[in-house]
């Protein structure tokens, strides 16, 4: 009877051990989350010399054993992606995919609302059967879900990202 309670630590102090490194495991090299508060900015600064800046409210995964990749899970975000045609940077808005083709572009992920506006270079839209590419000064709005279909118009090149100097647009 008095060998018990050691047996019942015992295996409760090695199921803990268990668990905490299963789970280690599992999230080695799982994403950082970085999030902005409203009215904060933030600059991400990538092994490549990219750049993602973040607008307030703004919540984005990023992994740095994936530099080519970023969740852009809500908010407004800038990215000034150096081009590599081998290893195109990919950005998910929501279940949207963006493709880069040297660039320097603005996206809105906020519920059902995705915006990209593009300053330089060009980005592939890959949201509905048909990408699209938009070049510098088009910008792409899509109500609703990604299945719902995208509007492509034009924007004005120097205001993209204008937030980022308190323009308001």
């Amino acid at each position: 009877p008095r060998r018990q309670p050691w047996l019942a630590w015992g295996g409760a102090i090695a199921a803990a051990i268990a668990l905490v490194g299963g789970w280690a495991i599992v999230n080695r090299g799982a994403s950082d989350i970085i999030v902005t508060a409203p009215g904060e900015h933030r600059t991400i600064a990538l092994a490549d010399g990219s750049r993602i800046v973040m607008n307030g409210g703004t919540r984005i995964a990023y992994d740095a054993d994936q530099p080519r990749f970023a969740r852009l899970e809500k908010g407004e975000a800038l990215f000034e992606i150096r081009h590599d045609e081998a290893r195109p940077f990919v950005v998910m808005a929501g279940e949207t995919r963006l493709v880069d083709a040297g660039t320097v572009f603005n996206v809105v992920n906020d519920k059902h609302v995705l915006e990209v506006e593009v300053a330089e270079g060009a980005v592939i839209y890959e949201g509905e059967r048909n990408p699209i590419r938009l070049n510098p000064g088009d910008a792409l709005v899509r109500l609703g879900p990604a299945t719902a279909r995208a509007r492509v118009s034009k924007a004005n090149i120097a205001a993209v990202g204008s937030w980022r100097e308190g323009v308001l647009q």
